[in-house]
This record gives structure tokens, sequence and C-alpha cells, in this order.
């Protein structure tokens, strides 16, 4: 299996688990957990041993490894498919909508939790989610091999 391939699957699958993982932290109210420091967690790198900062703070960190995979299909997908755009085309907006993504996230905790950027936060999300999973389709599908 290529490493367009792997890459991308990994991609889509991170996208899934960071949303659920976001999902959890909105559900115990753990948003603001590590403060209105970011990408710091209550001013520090490792945060103290509480659950909702831990789930925050996960959150976060695991987006690290969602762009590593993100950012990197993309890269793949210009690199080895540069002359199809069927794949580079969504490769490219995921990680548009992932830098978007981070950036709202940011906006999402100076604002502290502001609803209206809340909603586009899990809208973009939601869009990254889909991206991802029309990039590894089309560099799974059979004419792209």
């Amino acid at each position: 299996m290529s490493h367009l391939r792997i890459f991308s699957l990994a991609a889509a699958a991170s996208v899934y688990v960071l949303m659920v993982i976001g999902a959890y932290v909105s559900s115990i109210g753990a948003g603001m957990a590590c403060g209105r420091d970011w990408p710091l967690c209550e001013g520090r790198i490792l945060p103290r041993p509480d659950p909702l900062v831990l789930a925050e703070y996960t959150h976060r960190v695991f987006t690290l490894l969602v762009t590593f995979f993100v950012l990197g299909t993309a890269i793949m997908a210009f690199r080895d498919r540069r002359s199809n755009g069927r794949v580079v085309a969504p490769a490219t907006l995921a990680s548009i909508l992932l830098i978007t993504q981070i950036l709202v996230g940011m906006l999402v905790v100076a604002a502290e939790i502001e609803p209206l950027l809340r909603t586009l936060h899990l809208a973009l999300a939601t869009a990254l989610f889909g991206a991802s999973v029309v990039t590894a389709v089309l560099a799974h599908s059979p004419q792209q091999s």
C-alpha cells in the first residue's frame, strides 16, 4: 500500500477521533479547563493532573497528530499525483480546513467558547472530516493506483 493511501486513511481516522475527543470535552464542560492560554494549558506545556484539564489538553495535543497526517497527505498527493486533481483538490481543501479549524479553535478559547464560534468550530470539523474521507476514497480507488 502506498504512503499516500496509508496517510489518507490515517488522516480520516484521526480527524474522526479528534471529533470524538472534542465532543467529549464539550459534553463534560471542559472546554475552558486550560484557561485562555493557547496553545499552552494554564500557562504550562504539561498540564496539572486534573481530569477536565487533561481532557481538553488531550484534544489540543491530538491535533498535532491530525495535522501531521492531513498535511502529510496533501504533500504526498501533490508530490505523487500532481497531475490528478481528483486527489490533490480534496487533500488541499482538507489542509486549508485544518488550518482554519485550528485558528477558529484558538478563537474559541480566546472568546471563552462563544456559541457562534463553537458552531463554526463544529462545522469546520465536519467539513474537514468529509474532505479527509473523500481524499482517502479517491486515493484508494482503482483508477488512482
